[in-house]
């Protein structure tokens, strides 16, 4: 039971609506609803005539807000399962974003060549180059006992990762625009169904 506009609200299922029993206003006993005309939806209990009656249909702007509300959780629970909603996180992707580009330059920027020559150009740079260069990615080959050109792979695959969340963004924002331009209640409602999330 919940409380909406003054009146105690509950959903009654028309198959069984002859063994629910609503409840009424304080101070009142139960009342059986065998009497009341049965027809599938939300009915409300009004305390003041101690009648069920339908509810309201929902306005346009009532399901428009509505259906804005659930995308945006939806963009939500897809983002915060992403983990990107630390803010550790969205420092961290940029800068290990930056590293995979230094590489690249290293690499393809005619420095040496192979993969190899790059790893031994780099090792030959002064400590404190390396580690302003590639602070993510050597922390992260020590970790993995490896060389910084296997974290930097390991980083491309996290960049598709986040970058799945401004995506969701995107998505996130276009649908709400659909909904919002959508002239009937039909039409918010396809708008807000036809979004395709990331997977």
């Amino acid at each position: 039971m919940a409380l909406a506009d003054g009146m105690v609200t509950q959903l009654v299922d028309a198959d069984t609506i002859e063994n629910v029993m609503l409840n009424c206003p304080e101070g009142h006993e139960p009342h059986p609803c065998m009497g009341v005309e049965v027809r599938p939806g939300e009915w409300w209990w009004n305390g003041s005539s101690l009648t069920a009656v339908v509810k309201p249909a929902s306005t346009i702007a009532e399901v428009e807000a509505s259906l804005i509300a659930e995308i945006k959780r939806k963009a939500d629970g897809l983002k915060m399962a992403i983990g990107t909603a630390l803010p550790s996180k969205s420092a961290e992707y940029p800068a290990k974003a930056a590293e995979v580009a230094s590489w690249d330059a290293a690499l393809g920027g005619g420095l040496v060549g192979t993969v190899a020559q790059t790893l031994t150009a780099i090792s030959a740079w002064p400590a404190a180059r390396r580690v302003a260069t590639f602070p993510y990615a050597l922390a992260d080959a020590k970790a993995f006992g490896d060389t910084i050109d296997k974290a930097i792979a390991r980083f491309r695959v996290g960049m598709t990762t986040s970058s799945t969340v401004p995506e969701i963004a995107a998505r996130e924002a276009a649908a709400c625009a659909a909904v919002r331009v959508a002239k009937t209640i039909a039409a918010k409602k396809a708008a807000a169904v036809a979004v395709n999330w990331p997977a």
